[in-house]
């Protein structure tokens, strides 16, 4: 029976401890990288160079989700060039960065050469890898991929549990999402594999909030871990508001850089993440972004109380509809 966790923005249902098994496998490193995220994140402490990668592979998405801002701010189809992402996996190896996620807000299963872009990655000394996905190229090769390499973590975003709501939220085919998920995990089963881990996650809304319960039964013996998360509101995203929200950290600009399907390095993963571009990863390295005068600011306002407009706004909307839900 999967325990339940409950978080800030996240109600955690797991069926295994992922960190345990990875422990396991790759022992003191990997116990010695958690330990840095965690101190990291708690005490704002910038770790020495950053501890995990988001990388968007491309521009465009293959759904059109509702609750999304690339479904409303508009996409183009393009694509991180190939050698730029050699190059960032080249550094993450020099710098024995442990974990990166790919897909990061876009699909990156559509991405031509998303074969080659796994195993770059997973041959760079990774500890914790994450795809991110939708599953509707979730296919049989990928899966064999995904499974070969080893892949840490597999993320499938369903947000349903009857096709009509995803038709609602996602505007695709669920039939053929869930096909890719168990089709998945009966190759895993076969390959005798502890990996990928399999996380499923439901974004809670008006439209899909009367399937929680069933979203749940379906996939509880299923799934290693299944996360119901809360909406957020990106209305304020294109022009900020003047907003007051309680004292608070957050943790990316302390753990992580983002990379954007044009090259951008931004300091964190959100989508408000557009107001501290770094630099660019075709003439800035990830340890220059690392310790780039931007990334050192962000870092200070927090450490000093004085938070940046754009991130009392990532974090107060999403507090404000919190309330409104549970007052």
């Amino acid at each position: 029976m999967p325990t339940k966790e409950d978080r800030k923005y996240i109600t955690r249902f797991k069926q295994r401890d992922i960190e345990e098994l990875l422990m396991c496998r790759h022992g003191a490193r990997f116990a010695e990288y958690r330990q840095q995220w965690a101190q990291s994140g708690q005490h704002c402490q910038a770790a020495e160079l950053p501890l995990a990668l988001y990388l968007e592979t491309n521009a465009h998405c293959n759904l059109k989700c509702k609750m999304c801002p690339h479904s409303h701010f508009g996409d183009q189809e393009a694509y991180l060039p190939m050698h730029l992402i050699e190059k960032a996996a080249e550094e993450c190896a020099a710098l024995g960065v442990p974990s990166v996620l790919v897909g990061a807000s876009t699909e990156c299963l559509i991405h031509p050469r998303i074969a080659d872009i796994l195993n770059l990655f997973k041959y760079s000394s990774m500890l914790d890898f994450f795809v991110i996905t939708n599953g509707i190229k979730l296919t049989e090769s990928i899966a064999k991929t995904l499974i070969g390499l080893q892949v840490e973590r597999l993320n499938v975003s369903l947000d349903a549990a009857t096709p009509e709501t995803y038709r609602t939220i996602r505007g695709g085919k669920l039939e053929l999402v869930e096909k890719n998920i168990y089709r998945f995990l009966e190759l895993r089963k076969k390959a005798q594999s502890e990996l990928p881990y399999l996380r499923l996650s439901f974004v809670v809304q008006a439209d899909n909030l009367h399937e929680r319960d069933a979203f749940y039964e379906k996939w509880k013996d299923k799934a290693d871990l299944i996360d119901f998360q809360d909406e957020v509101d990106f209305t304020p995203l294109m022009q900020l508001r003047q907003i007051e929200v309680p004292p608070f950290t957050c943790p990316d600009p302390f753990q992580k850089l983002a990379i954007s399907w044009d090259g951008t390095i931004y300091p964190c993963c959100s989508f408000y993440q557009r107001y501290f571009p770094l630099g660019n990863i075709a003439t800035m390295t990830l340890k220059e972004a690392w310790q780039s005068k931007t990334a050192r600011m962000l870092r200070e306002s927090f450490q000093s109380g004085n938070t940046q407009m754009a991130c009392r706004n990532c974090l107060g909307i999403t507090l404000q509809r919190k309330q409104e839900s549970h007052p």
